[in-house]
């Protein structure tokens, strides 16, 4: 996860891409972030991303964008 205000870029080691594991990396890093003073209100991801993750997107109130897998100039974390 890449934040644009901190400038800086989270990295949290998952097992599987399993919806699970990558929505617990999410909230552990968005966890960090927030408690630094650096909550996230829009979250731009690729086009592959679980309705798990959505729903905590959605309980977190953080925004989320999607982006073709070809641009990868709009998604800062590539």
């Amino acid at each position: 996860m890449y934040a644009y205000d901190a400038n800086t870029i989270m990295v949290e080691p998952i097992k599987s891409r399993q919806a699970k594991t990558i929505t617990e990396a999410w909230i552990k890093c968005h966890k960090q972030l927030n408690s630094s003073g650096y909550a996230p209100i829009l979250h731009v991801l690729d086009n592959e991303f679980s309705s798990v993750l959505q729903e905590v997107l959605d309980k977190y109130r953080v925004r989320y964008q999607t982006v073709a897998h070809y641009k990868h100039r709009v998604n800062a974390a590539e």
